[in-house]
């Protein structure tokens, strides 16, 4: 007996099909806009900065968080279906519709440090940051509003600590000047009057034995004061040197100009580093502080060239502009590094920046596509009337 075989179930027609999958993918983008809407809804209610949704055409706040409420103070019904210049705090930020119009425009406002006034007149720093895009039915702006006082506390702490450093970093530098300069004039009419005083004791004591009658005993103390007199003349000039190292006697005397001409000469003689010096015809009358920062920083110009440059020759220049003074020291050496000007070390660069900061200048250190360092000190000088250069001066050569 042949069986027949099972009838087969009918599949589904294709159109059939097409609706089930179509109704099953739209039941999925449902369920999924569902758990999407419920995690946007949570970050937005969780959110730990400010949020706030207006209708972009018009301005009218849709939506606020809870932690925007009860950091400027508000309830929600005091601020849902207003319009954002209606409320206190971003009275300044959109005041008008014109302002809404220019935020529409731009796309993209951001506040890096922003006051907003609260309700109960605190005031506190925020960041604020909009954004404007499409829901897909029309576009709203979201704000961002982000509570930075506590930030904004510690910069504005460490920035009186900062200014309060430079203060304290200025009154030491006046001191030191101050106590160095006390210093050097007593090291020069203290101990150099009695140097001098004890070399002419020396001179007479040495006169008087050569009037004895010579002998192998008086011979040997001629001498002796020979050797003393010639220690006696180094110990003079050791002393001349420590004090005009504290404090160069021609800066005070007979101005900055002749320093720097002063300090190059003293570079060459121990060095043989050629130096020029250019300095205007009219020197300009500056305050004592400023004078003295450019010395120093001239003077650490002129030791790091003869520590690190392996330079042959320095050019220096001394100018005036529009109410600056600028020295320009350049040199023809193997040019400082990248490494060098970042180190945490250099601390005669750091010492240089800082001189120069103190009063209002900075300090640029660069280096020459070939060789060679430039060094430019700029520092404001108050209008004064021009110091004539002195005939001593005029004498000196200019390079």
């Amino acid at each position: 007996m042949i069986r027949k075989p099972a009838e087969l179930k009918e599949p589904p027609r294709a159109q059939e099909q097409v609706i089930l999958a179509s109704e099953q993918a739209a039941a999925q983008g449902e369920q999924a806009l569902r758990a999407s809407e419920v995690k946007y809804r949570k970050l937005f209610e969780t959110a730990q900065d400010g949020i706030l949704i207006l209708e972009a055409d018009t301005g009218r706040i849709s939506e606020v968080n809870p932690f925007l409420l009860k950091l400027l103070g508000f309830t929600h019904e005091e601020v849902v279906g207003r319009f954002i210049w209606e409320l206190s705090p971003f009275e300044d930020i959109v005041s008008n519709q014109e302002k809404l119009i220019q935020l529409q425009v731009e796309g993209y406002v951001r506040y890096e440090n922003l006051p907003l006034l609260t309700k109960d007149g605190r005031m506190i720093a925020v960041e604020f940051v909009s954004n404007v895009y499409s829901t897909g039915e029309c576009q709203v702006i979201q704000c961002n509003i982000r509570d930075i006082t506590i930030r904004k506390q510690s910069e504005d702490a460490l920035k009186t600590s900062h200014t309060q450093l430079r203060s304290l970093l200025a009154r030491l530098q006046t001191v030191r000047e101050d106590e160095a300069t006390h210093i050097a004039r007593e090291i020069h009419d203290e101990l150099g009057q009695k140097l001098t005083g004890l070399k002419m004791d020396l001179i007479w004591a040495e006169r008087k034995l050569r009037e004895l009658p010579d002998s192998f005993a008086i011979n040997a103390i001629l001498q002796r004061f020979s050797d003393t007199l010639k220690m006696v003349d180094a110990i003079t000039t050791a002393v001349q040197v420590i004090a005009t190292e504290l404090r160069p006697g021609v800066l005070d005397t007979l101005g900055l100009g002749t320093a720097l001409q002063y300090e190059a000469r003293r570079l060459h003689e121990r060095t043989s580093i050629s130096c020029k010096v250019r300095l205007p015809e009219i020197e300009p009358e500056m305050p004592p502080e400023v004078s003295t920062a450019l010395f120093r920083i001239f003077q650490e110009c002129l030791t790091n060239i003869n520590r690190h440059s392996q330079a042959s020759e320095v050019k220096v220049e001394l100018k005036t502009e529009d109410g600056w003074i600028t020295l320009c020291v350049q040199d023809n050496g193997r040019g400082i590094t990248a490494a060098e000007l970042a180190s945490p070390v250099s601390l005669g660069l750091l010492g240089m920046k800082e001189r120069a900061a103190l009063l209002g200048g900075k300090i640029m250190i660069t280096r020459d596509e070939d060789q060679g360092t430039n060094v430019t000190a700029r520092i404001p000088i108050q209008a004064s009337p021009p110091r004539k250069r002195t005939s001593y001066e005029a004498c000196v050569d200019r390079g």
